[in-house]
């Protein structure tokens, strides 16, 4: 055949192709494809089969443009084709979208809503939305599956975001009893309650009670979550402890002087060990104004949370944990001033073992100095802060250092040390003068 012949063949070819390409497309883009009242299980299967066909007329096209690039020396204008298959495969998609989501979303009613995860169906609905997004860019905004499509897809993600709020684990029954009461929504089925039968009663209508609803279940929990966090804290807390040191220094001016000297952690320093040093035997309590400010601070706390009507559920238990605070705050201060006045008097009575042979303050000091040893050996047994307040589990014989009959001891000891002072300033002021080195401010600041 003639070259003229053949690229007259060829053109006539290409026009048919391209003629048969945009009736396919059109015949996909139009009629009952834009119609929303169609059923996918049909529309679907008519579109793949026009794909298919129009994916053989590209491929035909595609044979003729290498043919032309051979007699001509250049390929054929096929930029159609790129649109052509486009605006076929969005329309596709776009019905296929609709038909998966649609079926899905009809699953999802099915299920109870107590096994309902939203979240997975939440990312489900987001990938669709994308798609549809995508799909967008091809057909029209104003088409009216594609609106369809995405107003159901908005609407439900709309619903899955009460779902949530209503699947959270604050959500208590009284909640849902609020629920159903304020939007007279009557359901009996308990836990039989299905994703449909939540979404049939148009929840989004009653968006603004709902939501008032969960938000209030949260504000509980977390006011709840802080309430335990609080006691978690307390009941974690131990006491710290420090070696009591007795430590004598030589002075050549100044002869030889005696103080107490706490050590950081539990081991003498090396200054210690240059100083001569004479361990008490004991320990002193760290910290102690420390823990007493958080046990004030902590009462405040919880007492504000009493006038909340947040705690109703757990009201009895703050109430319970402010009286706690109140009792260890009060323990704790007549600890700090036990222990005060016991290390004052310790060096106090060592200073006079130095210099005098009277023993009558030192037998009367025996049975504090000895009850003081005895908490403090308690409290290294098990250093837990709250075992002031609560009777701990042990089965040592010794665990009488908690509550009432720890503030019995407390004031006991506080009393007979009182009374140790005022001896002492008798000392200062006896003609005989035992022991210079008394300071009268300093006893009495004691007292």
């Amino acid at each position: 055949m003639p070259l003229p012949s053949m690229i007259n063949t060829l053109d006539n070819k290409f026009s048919s192709l391209t003629k048969q390409l945009e009736d396919l497309v059109c015949s996909a883009t139009t009629g009952s494809f834009l119609d929303l009242n169609q059923n996918s299980s049909q529309i679907i299967p008519k579109l793949r089969i026009k794909s298919e066909q129009l994916h053989m007329i590209v491929a035909q096209l595609n044979e003729l443009n290498g043919t032309n690039q051979s007699m001509r020396g250049q390929p054929l204008d096929l930029s159609f084709v790129v649109t052509a298959k486009q605006n076929m495969e969005a329309r596709k998609e776009l019905w296929e979208l609709m038909d998966v989501s649609t079926t899905q979303i009809q699953e999802w009613r099915l299920v109870l809503f107590n096994k309902f995860v939203v979240s997975e169906a939440q990312n489900m609905v987001n990938e669709w939305l994308q798609r549809a997004n995508s799909i967008a860019k091809v057909i029209p905004s104003s088409d009216e599956v594609l609106r369809e499509t995405l107003y159901i897809f908005e609407r439900f993600s709309q619903q899955l975001s009460l779902l949530a709020n209503l699947s959270s684990p604050t959500m208590k029954h009284k909640h849902w009893a609020n629920i159903f009461k304020d939007t007279d929504l009557l359901v009996s089925r308990g836990q039989n309650l299905t994703v449909g039968d939540l979404m049939s009663r148009d929840l989004w209508e009653h968006q603004n009670i709902i939501s008032k609803i969960c938000s209030k279940a949260k504000a509980e929990a977390d006011m709840e979550q802080a309430f335990q966090r609080l006691q978690q804290s307390w009941e974690g807390t131990v006491f710290r402890l420090t070696k009591l040191i007795f430590c004598q220094k030589k002075n050549p001016q100044c002869g030889v002087t005696q103080q107490i000297k706490p050590s950081a952690d539990f081991e003498s320093t090396q200054n210690d060990s240059q100083q001569n040093s004479c361990g008490s035997g004991t320990f002193t309590i760290m910290d102690l104004e420390t823990l007493m400010a958080q046990a004030e601070d902590n009462v405040m706390t919880l007492s504000s949370m009493l006038f909340s009507p947040l705690v109703c559920d757990f009201k009895r238990e703050v109430e319970m944990w402010v009286q706690l605070l109140q009792e260890l705050d009060e323990l704790l201060d007549f600890c700090e001033r036990y222990q005060r006045k016991w290390m004052f008097l310790s060096r106090i009575l060592h200073d006079l073992s130095m210099n005098t042979k009277n023993t009558e303050l030192r037998e009367k000091f025996s049975p504090v100095d000895e009850m003081f040893r005895e908490l403090i050996q308690a409290i290294s047994s098990d250093p837990h802060v709250l075992n002031f307040v609560r009777l701990r589990k042990t089965k040592e014989k010794n665990c009488d250092f908690h509550g009432q009959h720890l503030r019995i001891i407390l004031i006991k000891g506080l009393t007979a040390m009182e009374e140790i002072c005022s001896q002492l300033l008798y000392l200062l002021d006896s003609p005989r003068r035992e022991y210079s080195g008394l300071r009268l401010a300093t006893i009495v600041q004691m007292m």
